[in-house]
Protein backbone atom coordinates (compact mmCIF):
# COMPACT_ATOMS: atom_id res chain seq x y z
CA UNK A 1 0.00 0.00 0.00
CA UNK A 2 1.27 3.44 -0.88
CA UNK A 3 0.26 7.17 -0.25
CA UNK A 4 -3.03 8.15 -2.97
CA UNK A 5 -1.66 10.16 -6.00
CA UNK A 6 -3.20 13.64 -7.14
CA UNK A 7 -3.61 15.92 -9.31
CA UNK A 8 -3.55 19.54 -8.88
CA UNK A 9 -6.18 21.57 -10.98
CA UNK A 10 -3.98 24.06 -11.90
CA UNK A 11 -4.69 27.58 -13.45
CA UNK A 12 -2.84 29.93 -15.72
CA UNK A 13 0.04 31.64 -13.09
CA UNK A 14 2.38 30.25 -10.91
CA UNK A 15 1.80 29.37 -7.06
CA UNK A 16 -0.98 31.60 -7.10
CA UNK A 17 -4.23 31.07 -4.15
CA UNK A 18 -5.97 28.70 -6.49
CA UNK A 19 -3.17 25.94 -6.09
CA UNK A 20 -2.25 26.93 -2.51
CA UNK A 21 -6.00 26.32 -1.29
CA UNK A 22 -5.92 22.91 -3.06
CA UNK A 23 -2.26 22.00 -1.56
CA UNK A 24 -3.52 23.02 2.20
CA UNK A 25 -6.54 20.92 1.76
CA UNK A 26 -4.58 17.73 0.62
CA UNK A 27 -1.68 19.10 3.35
CA UNK A 28 -4.51 18.61 6.30
CA UNK A 29 -6.26 15.46 4.78
CA UNK A 30 -3.00 13.84 4.81
CA UNK A 31 -2.62 14.98 8.78
CA UNK A 32 -6.08 13.74 9.78
CA UNK A 33 -5.53 10.27 7.55
CA UNK A 34 -2.24 9.58 9.49
CA UNK A 35 -4.22 10.89 13.07
CA UNK A 36 -1.62 13.92 13.31
CA UNK A 37 -3.63 16.98 15.33
CA UNK A 38 -0.97 18.69 16.40
CA UNK A 39 3.41 18.77 16.40
CA UNK A 40 4.94 16.33 13.58
CA UNK A 41 8.49 17.22 13.31
CA UNK A 42 11.05 14.59 14.41
CA UNK A 43 8.26 11.74 14.42
CA UNK A 44 7.77 12.44 10.51
CA UNK A 45 10.19 9.67 9.90
CA UNK A 46 8.72 6.89 11.74
CA UNK A 47 5.24 8.26 10.63
CA UNK A 48 6.10 7.72 6.58
CA UNK A 49 7.57 4.33 7.40
CA UNK A 50 4.27 3.43 9.53
CA UNK A 51 2.72 4.45 6.07
CA UNK A 52 4.78 2.33 3.75
CA UNK A 53 6.95 4.34 2.86
CA UNK A 54 10.67 3.78 2.66
CA UNK A 55 12.43 5.77 4.55
CA UNK A 56 16.52 5.61 4.59
CA UNK A 57 18.95 8.43 6.11
CA UNK A 58 22.04 8.54 4.46
CA UNK A 59 25.29 9.93 4.42
CA UNK A 60 25.29 12.01 0.89
CA UNK A 61 27.17 14.57 -1.22
CA UNK A 62 25.63 18.29 0.09
CA UNK A 63 24.53 19.29 -3.45
CA UNK A 64 21.10 17.55 -2.21
CA UNK A 65 19.50 17.39 0.71
CA UNK A 66 17.38 14.59 -0.71
CA UNK A 67 15.17 12.44 -3.01
CA UNK A 68 12.56 10.44 -3.49
CA UNK A 69 11.37 7.26 -5.80
CA UNK A 70 8.63 5.30 -6.70
CA UNK A 71 7.70 2.32 -8.83
CA UNK A 72 4.28 0.21 -8.37
CA UNK A 73 6.34 -3.12 -7.97
CA UNK A 74 8.76 -1.46 -5.49
CA UNK A 75 6.84 1.18 -3.93
CA UNK A 76 7.65 4.85 -2.79
CA UNK A 77 11.15 5.61 -0.85
CA UNK A 78 12.54 8.72 0.14
CA UNK A 79 16.39 9.22 0.82
CA UNK A 80 17.69 11.78 3.12
CA UNK A 81 20.63 13.60 3.57
CA UNK A 82 22.08 12.38 7.12
CA UNK A 83 24.91 14.28 7.14
CA UNK A 84 25.53 15.92 10.79
CA UNK A 85 26.25 19.37 9.26
CA UNK A 86 22.12 19.14 8.39
CA UNK A 87 20.08 20.45 10.59
CA UNK A 88 17.41 17.88 12.19
CA UNK A 89 14.72 20.79 11.12
CA UNK A 90 16.20 20.70 7.47
CA UNK A 91 16.07 17.44 6.90
CA UNK A 92 12.25 17.18 8.37
CA UNK A 93 11.52 19.42 6.10
CA UNK A 94 13.15 17.48 3.19
CA UNK A 95 11.47 14.62 4.00
CA UNK A 96 8.06 16.62 3.61
CA UNK A 97 9.05 18.30 0.75
CA UNK A 98 9.35 14.60 -0.45
CA UNK A 99 6.08 13.45 0.05
CA UNK A 100 4.56 16.07 -1.83
CA UNK A 101 6.49 14.90 -4.38
CA UNK A 102 5.12 11.31 -3.87
CA UNK A 103 1.48 12.98 -3.81
CA UNK A 104 1.77 15.48 -6.36
CA UNK A 105 3.98 14.25 -9.44
CA UNK A 106 3.86 10.32 -9.38
CA UNK A 107 3.54 10.55 -12.87
CA UNK A 108 7.57 11.99 -12.98
CA UNK A 109 8.91 9.21 -11.42
CA UNK A 110 9.94 6.58 -14.16
CA UNK A 111 11.63 3.07 -14.63
CA UNK A 112 11.35 -0.69 -13.16
CA UNK A 113 14.76 -0.04 -11.41
CA UNK A 114 12.91 2.95 -9.52
CA UNK A 115 14.48 5.40 -11.02
CA UNK A 116 14.41 8.84 -9.51
CA UNK A 117 13.05 11.46 -12.26
CA UNK A 118 15.23 14.59 -11.76
CA UNK A 119 13.66 16.83 -14.83
CA UNK A 120 11.54 18.86 -12.64
CA UNK A 121 10.58 22.48 -13.51
CA UNK A 122 10.59 24.75 -10.69
CA UNK A 123 6.56 25.11 -10.13
CA UNK A 124 6.99 21.21 -8.76
CA UNK A 125 9.45 22.51 -6.46
CA UNK A 126 7.89 24.87 -5.09
CA UNK A 127 4.25 22.93 -5.25
CA UNK A 128 6.28 20.34 -2.67
CA UNK A 129 8.08 22.64 -0.58
CA UNK A 130 4.26 24.52 0.09
CA UNK A 131 3.23 21.34 0.49
CA UNK A 132 5.46 20.51 3.26
CA UNK A 133 5.13 23.89 4.72
CA UNK A 134 1.37 23.37 5.06
CA UNK A 135 1.95 19.87 6.33
CA UNK A 136 4.74 20.64 9.17
CA UNK A 137 3.10 24.21 10.29
CA UNK A 138 -0.78 23.27 9.64
CA UNK A 139 -2.57 26.91 9.79
CA UNK A 140 -4.89 26.70 12.40
CA UNK A 141 -2.10 25.94 15.37
CA UNK A 142 -0.77 28.87 13.87
CA UNK A 143 -3.06 31.41 14.52
CA UNK A 144 -2.10 30.45 17.65
CA UNK A 145 1.12 32.14 17.47
CA UNK A 146 -0.04 35.40 15.34
CA UNK A 147 -0.89 37.55 18.58
CA UNK A 148 2.82 36.71 20.09
CA UNK A 149 4.54 37.60 16.65
CA UNK A 150 2.27 40.53 16.52
CA UNK A 151 3.05 42.34 19.53
CA UNK A 152 6.65 41.06 19.74
CA UNK A 153 9.44 43.46 20.45
CA UNK A 154 11.79 41.55 19.08
CA UNK A 155 10.23 39.19 16.32
CA UNK A 156 13.25 36.94 15.50
CA UNK A 157 13.84 35.96 19.38
CA UNK A 158 10.55 34.89 19.30
CA UNK A 159 10.37 33.03 16.22
CA UNK A 160 13.54 31.25 17.55
CA UNK A 161 11.40 30.29 20.20
CA UNK A 162 8.07 29.37 18.67
CA UNK A 163 10.17 27.00 15.80
CA UNK A 164 10.07 24.26 18.16
CA UNK A 165 6.13 24.18 18.85
CA UNK A 166 6.62 22.95 14.84
CA UNK A 167 9.94 21.35 14.95
CA UNK A 168 10.88 23.15 12.05
CA UNK A 169 13.37 25.30 11.39
CA UNK A 170 13.35 29.51 11.51
CA UNK A 171 13.72 30.29 8.24
CA UNK A 172 10.26 27.36 7.23
CA UNK A 173 8.56 29.24 9.88
CA UNK A 174 9.25 32.49 8.80
CA UNK A 175 7.90 31.48 5.63
CA UNK A 176 4.78 30.36 6.91
CA UNK A 177 4.26 33.63 8.94
CA UNK A 178 4.47 36.09 5.77
CA UNK A 179 2.64 33.73 3.64
CA UNK A 180 -0.35 33.91 6.29
CA UNK A 181 0.09 37.62 6.44
CA UNK A 182 1.36 37.85 10.09
CA UNK A 183 4.57 39.10 8.79
CA UNK A 184 3.97 41.89 6.03
CA UNK A 185 7.04 41.99 2.96
CA UNK A 186 9.56 44.37 4.20
CA UNK A 187 9.54 42.50 7.91
CA UNK A 188 10.04 39.60 6.35
CA UNK A 189 12.90 40.43 4.48
CA UNK A 190 14.47 42.38 7.51
CA UNK A 191 13.80 39.45 9.67
CA UNK A 192 16.13 37.01 7.02
CA UNK A 193 18.75 39.36 6.96
CA UNK A 194 19.19 39.86 10.49
CA UNK A 195 18.89 35.31 10.22
CA UNK A 196 21.91 35.29 7.75
CA UNK A 197 23.67 38.00 9.78
CA UNK A 198 23.30 36.59 13.16
CA UNK A 199 23.84 33.12 12.13
CA UNK A 200 25.01 32.12 8.41
CA UNK A 201 24.27 28.98 7.04
CA UNK A 202 23.46 27.49 10.65
CA UNK A 203 20.30 26.65 12.48
CA UNK A 204 19.82 28.91 15.97
CA UNK A 205 19.33 26.78 18.88
CA UNK A 206 19.17 23.00 16.91
CA UNK A 207 16.97 20.21 18.01
CA UNK A 208 19.75 17.37 19.02
CA UNK A 209 20.44 14.90 16.45
CA UNK A 210 17.11 12.52 15.60
CA UNK A 211 17.90 8.13 15.01
CA UNK A 212 17.28 7.09 11.89
CA UNK A 213 16.82 3.93 9.69
CA UNK A 214 15.03 1.93 12.62
CA UNK A 215 12.82 0.00 10.70
CA UNK A 216 15.25 -1.38 8.49
CA UNK A 217 17.89 -1.51 10.92
CA UNK A 218 15.42 -4.03 12.46
CA UNK A 219 14.93 -6.03 10.03
CA UNK A 220 18.82 -6.20 8.76
CA UNK A 221 19.13 -7.68 12.51
CA UNK A 222 16.39 -10.05 12.04
CA UNK A 223 17.56 -11.15 8.91
CA UNK A 224 21.21 -11.67 10.26
CA UNK A 225 19.82 -13.31 13.22
CA UNK A 226 18.30 -16.09 11.13
CA UNK A 227 20.23 -16.25 7.68
CA UNK A 228 23.41 -14.10 8.04
CA UNK A 229 23.80 -10.49 6.39
CA UNK A 230 27.11 -9.62 5.39
CA UNK A 231 29.08 -6.38 6.42
CA UNK A 232 29.03 -5.53 2.68
CA UNK A 233 25.22 -5.46 2.47
CA UNK A 234 24.69 -4.04 6.20
CA UNK A 235 26.78 -0.82 4.29
CA UNK A 236 25.38 -0.82 1.24
CA UNK A 237 21.86 -0.45 2.88
CA UNK A 238 22.35 1.81 5.15
CA UNK A 239 24.98 3.94 3.57
CA UNK A 240 27.60 3.35 5.86
CA UNK A 241 31.35 2.06 5.89
CA UNK A 242 32.14 -1.48 5.70
CA UNK A 243 33.90 -1.05 9.47
CA UNK A 244 31.02 0.32 11.07
CA UNK A 245 28.39 -1.98 9.63
CA UNK A 246 30.87 -4.89 10.74
CA UNK A 247 30.93 -2.86 14.08
CA UNK A 248 26.82 -3.13 13.97
CA UNK A 249 26.95 -6.18 13.26
CA UNK A 250 29.02 -7.71 16.27
CA UNK A 251 26.57 -5.62 18.58
CA UNK A 252 23.90 -7.35 17.00
CA UNK A 253 25.32 -11.33 17.63
CA UNK A 254 26.48 -9.79 21.03
CA UNK A 255 22.33 -8.81 22.09
CA UNK A 256 21.66 -12.24 20.16
CA UNK A 257 24.07 -14.34 23.03
CA UNK A 258 23.01 -11.98 25.64
CA UNK A 259 18.97 -12.62 24.76
CA UNK A 260 19.59 -16.99 25.07
CA UNK A 261 20.11 -16.44 28.40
Amino acid sequence: MVPPSYRLERKPGALNSWIKAQIQDIADRTRSVLGLEGYVGQLIFQMLEDWHIHVLAWKLDHSFDGFSAYSERRGAFIIINDDRSISEERKIFSAAHELGHLLFHRDQYRGEGVVYAKSRGNLDERIANQFASYFLIPRNRLDECKIVIKRSRNKLRDVIQLKHEFGVSVQALLYALHDEGVLNGPEYGYLRKELEKRYGVQEPHPMPYVEKNRRVMRMLQQLHAEEGVSASKVAAVLGISHDEAARLLAEWEREDDGSEF
